[in-house]
C-alpha cells in the first residue's frame, strides 16, 4: 500500500486528474472479506437466528440505502437481474460494498432536519455494582482507546465497575453488560473474528465512531445493526440508526475539569515538545490568559485532497503566524498505539491547550461536526475552536460556543479573532460560553448519566 501510494503521489497528471483517480480507485468494488456466517455468524442458535433477524430487518430500513444508486454502482448486478436491496441484505452489506452515490447520502443525512435537544432526559438510574466490560481493539487506531478510557471514566462516574479489556480477552468470559469501542476495527482484526458470531453482537452495546459514508462505517454496518444497541457521537449516524430501528444513545464523552492523568512533566522531554516555542514549554493553560497563548493556531487531522488544498492556499496567511499543522499521511490504515501509554492523545492536549485557535476542516464535502477535534481537542483544552460550517449539533451552536464559516472565509475569520480587538472581544465570550456549557450539559455527570439511562432501558 505504501508503495502504491507513493506512485499516486508521484503521477505526472494534473491534481484534478489525481483525484478522479483516486476516487474510482476508492469506489471500485473490493474483494470480499471472509463471510462471518462461514465463521458461524448466524448459527443455529436461538440468538443466532434472532440476530440475523434482526439484521435483516434493520437492512431493509436503513435510510441511506438506494436501490437506484446501488445497481449503478455495481454492473456486475445488472445481468444478474437480483433485487438491489436483496443483494445488500444478503451480500452487499457483508462485502462492504457502497450502497449509495456519496452525493445521495450528503443530501439525506442533511434531510434529517434541524437537530433540536437530544432525545429524552438524564436517568437518574443507579449503575453502583453492576459489571460493565469495555472492549477496544490494539490493533485500532490509537484514538480509539482514548475514547474507552473517556467512556470508563463516564461509566466509573456513575457508579459502574468498569472492566477494561481487548479482543485478545476470552469472548465467553465477557461481562453481561459489554461495550465495543469501534466495531469496524474490532470484529476485523486479529483475534477480534472471534468475536464476530451473531450471539456475541446481539447482545453488545457497540460505540461506533464512523461517519455515514465513509468505508469504515460500511465495514462496521452489519455489526451495528445486528448488536443489542448502538451509542454514537455523531448526530446525523445516531438519526440514521434510530431510524433503523435499533436501540441508539446520541452520546459523547463527558468533560470534567481534572487534570490529565499524565502529568506535562513527562511530555518535556519530548522532541515535539522541544520543537515548540519555547513560550509554549513556560505556558501554564489553568492560570496564564487565553491571549498569551504561544501558538495561534493549531490544526491535527488526517490528510484529504480538500483539507490539503486549503492548507497549501492558506500557506502565506499560516506563515505569518505561530501554527502547529500535523496534517496525518498515511491514515488508510490504523495509526496503532505505541503501548499502553501512547503519549500522542497528551501531546495533542498540549498542543491545544496552548493555542489560541484549534482549526476544524471536514474530511470532504460531507460538513459532519467532528466532535473530537471541535471539542476535545479544541473546547476541553481552552481554545477557540473556528470550524468550516458544520451540520448542527444539540448542545454546541455556532456563534455561540464555537464560531465557523465557508472555508473560503477562514483566513478572514482568523485574523480578525487574532488581531481586531472586536475579535479578540468575540472570542472571550465564545470561549467563556463553551466553558460553561462543558460544566453542565456536556459534564461528565450529564453524560454519565445518559449512559446509565440507555443500559438500564436496554437490559438483557
Amino acid at each position: 500500500m505504501s508503495l502504491l501510494r507513493t506512485v499516486y503521489r508521484r503521477l505526472p497528471i494534473p491534481p484534478a486528474q489525481k483525484l478522479w483517480l483516486r476516487n474510482r480507485l476508492l469506489r471500485a468494488p473490493r474483494a470480499a472479506p471472509a463471510r462471518p456466517e462461514s465463521t458461524l455468524f448466524f448459527d443455529e442458535t436461538a440468538p443466532g437466528a434472532a440476530a440475523k433477524a434482526a439484521l435483516s430487518r434493520r437492512l431493509c430500513a436503513f435510510p441511506l440505502f438506494s436501490a437506484a444508486d446501488y445497481r449503478a454502482l455495481h454492473p456486475d448486478l445488472a445481468a444478474s437481474g437480483v433485487d438491489p436491496l436483496e443483494h445488500f441484505v444478503r451480500d452487499g452489506v457483508w462485502e462492504r460494498r457502497p450502497f449509495a452515490h456519496p452525493e445521495t447520502i450528503r443530501r439525506r443525512v442533511e434531510a434529517l432536519g434541524d437537530v433540536g435537544a437530544m432525545e429524552g432526559e438524564p436517568s437518574r438510574a443507579d449503575l453502583r455494582g453492576r459489571e460493565i466490560g469495555i472492549h477496544v481493539s490494539t490493533l485500532g487506531n490509537f484514538f480509539m482507546r482514548e475514547i474507552a478510557d473517556l467512556l470508563a471514566a463516564d461509566l466509573a462516574g456513575a457508579g459502574a465497575h468498569v472492566v477494561r479489556g481487548d479482543e485478545r480477552c476470552d469472548p465467553a468470559a465477557r461481562k453481561r453488560d459489554c461495550i465495543i469501542v469501534a466495531p469496524h476495527e474490532f470484529f476485523l482484526l486479529g483475534e477480534g473474528r472471534g468475536w464476530a458470531r451473531g450471539d456475541i453482537v446481539a447482545s453488545t452495546i457497540l460505540y461506533a465512531t464512523e461517519q455515514p459514508g465513509t468505508r469504515w462505517f460500511r465495514a462496521g454496518l452489519p455489526y451495528v445493526l445486528a448488536s443489542r444497541g448502538v451509542i454514537e457521537s455523531n448526530q446525523q449516524a445516531w438519526e440514521v440508526f434510530r431510524a433503523s430501528g435499533l436501540p441508539a444513545l446520541f452520546y459523547f464523552p463527558g468533560h470534567a475539569p481534572e487534570p490529565p492523568a499524565e502529568p506535562e512533566a513527562s511530555l518535556a522531554g519530548h522532541p515535539l515538545v522541544r520543537a515548540l516555542p519555547p513560550a509554549a514549554r513556560g505556558f501554564d493553560p489553568a492560570t496564564d490568559p487565553w491571549s498569551a497563548r504561544p501558538i495561534d493556531i493549531a490544526y491535527i487531522g488526517a490528510e484529504s485532497h480538500r483539507r490539503e488544498a486549503f492548507l497549501a492556499g492558506s500557506a502565506g496567511f499560516l506563515a505569518a503566524h505561530t501554527c502547529f499543522i500535523h496534517n496525518v499521511r498515511g491514515h488508510g490504515t490504523p495509526l496503532i498505539a505505541a503501548g499502553e501509554t501512547d503519549p500522542r492523545p497528551s501531546l495533542n492536549r498540549y498542543v491545544c491547550g496552548r493555542s489560541k485557535i484549534v482549526l476544524n476542516l471536514h474530511q470532504d464535502e460531507a460538513a459532519y461536526f467532528e466532535w473530537h477535534r471541535i471539542v476535545v481537542q479544541g473546547m476541553w483544552n481552552g481554545a477557540l475552536v473556528v470550524s468550516e460550517t458544520c451540520l448542527p449539533h444539540p448542545l454546541f451552536r455556532p456563534g455561540t460556543h464555537y464560531l465557523e464559516a465557508p472555508m473560503a472565509e477562514l483566513p478572514a475569520l482568523l485574523e480578525w479573532l487574532l488581531h481586531a480587538p472586536a475579535g479578540q472581544a468575540m472570542a472571550r465570550r465564545i470561549l467563556d460560553n463553551a466553558r460553561s456549557v462543558l460544566a453542565s450539559e456536556a459534564s461528565r455527570a450529564a453524560m454519565g448519566a445518559r449512559l446509565a439511562g440507555f443500559l438500564t432501558r436496554h437490559d438483557h
